[in-house]
């Protein structure tokens, strides 16, 4: 009876344990960074990267035929802190063979670098600008990110949270203006040659129907703009540069992110099958 007491006891310490370094791995400190040894920081940092990351898995209809040069991996969708807005961050890790002479899906590679893109999704769109609407002192919401998809939602790619709700919320103004006639910003409407009996707000009808896939801080070199703030939304193969107001107060200062003048951009997009 006692021996299986000892049994009970010492199974119970090493599940102790176990649970003791399962909940040891899934935090650390700062301190905890820069007084244990590299090694276990490593280790205890690429573990918990590790739990949040999954293998994007695609649909292939035929064997693999090149040899294997990237993968990628995505984090769940999670809040930011600015209200309805969605973030998945993209990891890709690049491989290369031992041997660079050619090479085929069976032959063994190595990773050698890797690049992180974030992703953004508005579950419902912005009416007011990043200023007025981050919440720094509400917890964020990560079951209304729950359901978004990264390839079948709207998601886009930007910099930061204020570039995406900030360009996001500027590029439907714009659109929306352009569509009603009523804007009061400048406007170049750069058509295709074959639209040249197009008006450029049935190109902007067609642009709030497609979805934005990336939006950029830009600069201007147009003098009476040179303090404005710039952003560029890419939709499909239109991109709009919008100039807008900056974050400012004071007299004879319009209210940020006012828009200044739009420059819609039709671009010449080139595409190739990739050979899996």
């Amino acid at each position: 009876m006692r021996g299986k007491s000892y049994i009970i006891a010492a199974a119970i310490l090493a599940a102790s344990a176990a649970g003791a370094v399962a909940r040891e791995d899934s935090t650390i400190s700062k301190t905890e960074t820069r007084s244990l040894p590299a090694p276990e920081v490593k280790r205890r940092v690429m573990n918990q990267l590790s739990e949040i990351l999954t293998e994007e898995r695609f649909n292939h209809r035929r064997p693999p035929v090149r040899l294997l040069d990237d993968m990628s991996f995505i984090t769940r969708a999670r809040a930011t802190q600015v209200p309805n807005l969605c973030q998945i961050d993209r990891l890709e890790i690049t491989f290369e063979p031992q041997d660079t002479d050619g090479g085929n899906a069976d032959t063994p590679v190595s990773a050698k670098g890797f690049s992180a893109t974030r992703y953004f999704h508005f579950h419902r769109a912005p009416s007011a600008p990043y200023e007025a609407s981050v919440d720094y002192g509400q917890a964020p919401n990560d079951a209304a990110c729950r359901e978004a998809k990264l390839w079948e939602d709207e998601f886009f790619t930007a910099d930061d949270d204020r570039t995406a709700t900030d360009g996001y919320l500027l590029a439907h103004r714009v659109m929306d203006a352009m569509i009603a006639g009523s804007q009061s910003f400048q406007l170049n409407c750069e058509k295709y040659p074959s639209e040249t009996d197009r008006e450029c707000a049935d190109i902007a009808r067609d642009i709030k129907t497609a979805q934005i896939s990336r939006i950029d801080r830009c600069e201007t070199d147009i003098p009476e703009f040179a303090l404005a703030s710039c952003y560029r939304a890419f939709v499909g193969d239109r991109s709009l540069r919008i100039i807008a107001s900056p974050y400012a107060a004071g007299p004879n200062v319009p209210t940020p992110l006012t828009v200044l003048r739009v420059e819609l951009d039709s671009l010449i997009i080139m595409a190739h099958e990739r050979v899996d």
